[in-house]
């Protein structure tokens, strides 16, 4: 039986870098082709943040029940996960954690799955920490209730949610420091 290269060590190494670098640097996407494969961002990203001791929470059923034992993350409700996949097309209809005052890092992160990420007829501009000036992107399969909920939740900071775009080779962050713009 062959393992799939997300799963290798290294290559998980190299996820988090590339996911790391997308975070301290929003508005900017970073290609993960060559790390996953062909085996979707969402689920190279998904298997570099989960182990037993996490939650996830797929309400769109967006995952294979063959991963779910690899990812070893315990299945939970969109409410009460610490990572979420969903699908960016559809309309938000769950409200993630997004922690306490005393504890901020309780809340959970989103990964949301988009059709593209520097290309589309949704045109955003990135503000805030890690950002020089400001940062435009493209994309395209991102309802708008997902930016209209966002605000909501990272309103108070420091509480809110942390949210990765990915599409099928590029992950892109979108952390509660950053203010985010619909052109």
């Amino acid at each position: 039986m062959r393992i799939e290269k997300i799963w290798r060590p290294t290559t998980q190494q190299g996820i988090f870098r590339s996911v790391m670098e997308a975070i301290s640097r929003p508005g900017i996407s970073r290609n993960i082709d060559g790390l996953i494969n062909g085996c979707g961002a969402h689920r190279g990203v998904l298997a570099m943040f989960l182990d037993a001791e996490v939650s996830l929470a797929d309400p769109q059923g967006l995952l294979n029940d063959d991963d779910w034992p690899l990812f070893q993350a315990q299945r939970s409700s969109a409410d009460k996960a610490d990572y979420i996949l969903c699908g960016g097309r559809d309309i938000v209809d769950f409200d993630p954690r997004l922690g306490t005052l005393s504890c901020p890092d309780q809340s959970a992160t989103l990964v949301i799955c988009v059709d593209h990420l520097n290309e589309g007829s949704l045109e955003l501009r990135f503000q805030g920490p890690g950002v020089d000036g400001s940062e435009e992107i493209t994309v395209s399969g991102l309802h708008h209730s997902w930016l209209d909920r966002r605000t909501e939740w990272v309103a108070q900071f420091p509480l809110g949610a942390d949210i990765l775009l990915v599409d099928s080779k590029h992950v892109l962050g979108m952390p509660r420091t950053t203010r985010v713009e619909v052109l």
